[in-house]
């Protein structure tokens, strides 16, 4: 390929990039309000329900939504006698009560699981957005190092990291087809 042919095609992948990246930027952008102000926090019966929530269940609820609970659930996962993933099964089936939890205009969270010893799943989903037109490379490739970042300076997901969890947080479109995934755990976080 020439010089010439390599900056043609170069060019017409830029342009067709950025037009993906600004949908990418107007979709997620309503997105990272998740990690600041959730709107389950504002809603009186919501947030008198979670209230009811176990320590554990709030602190994941918090690391979900991006609001500290002070280390709230740390006891129910430390100790000799504990079983972590027990705990953390349980915690997720209280939340899971309540779900879909509206975060913002844009976002709810609709599911807390255990995928696998100590790896939490909180599926998140663009109500506003199908899967397609959220564009998920552009997602990957221009947004997770943003949330991963965001995510990573909430406290209580650095102590979750630091007892040994992984968390994923699972974007997906309102056509519930999977935008893509942000890991978080104690190497990720340990970076930033």
């Amino acid at each position: 390929m020439s010089v010439t042919q390599h900056t043609a095609t170069r060019a017409g992948l830029d342009v067709e990039g950025r037009r993906s990246r600004a949908r990418v930027s107007r979709v997620l952008a309503l997105a990272l309000p998740l990690l600041s102000s959730p709107a389950w926090a504002q809603s009186s019966p919501l947030a008198a329900a979670m209230q009811e929530l176990s320590p554990l269940a709030r602190m994941l609820v918090g690391a979900a939504t991006g609001r500290s609970t002070a280390a709230a659930g740390v006891p129910a996962l430390t100790g000799p006698a504990r079983n972590a993933d027990r705990a953390l099964t349980q915690a997720c089936t209280e939340i899971n009560r309540f779900t879909p939890v509206p975060l913002d205009r844009e976002t709810a969270l609709v599911q807390c699981s255990l995928a696998q010893k100590k790896t939490l799943i909180f599926v998140i989903t663009l109500t506003n957005y199908a899967a397609h037109s959220a564009a998920s490379q552009g997602f990957r490739l221009n947004f997770v190092p943003i949330l991963q970042k965001n995510i990573c300076n909430n406290g209580d997901v650095r102590i979750l990291t630091r007892l040994g969890l992984s968390l994923v947080y699972r974007y997906r479109g309102n056509d519930h087809e999977t935008v893509g995934d942000v890991p978080i755990n104690e190497s990720i976080c340990g970076t930033l």
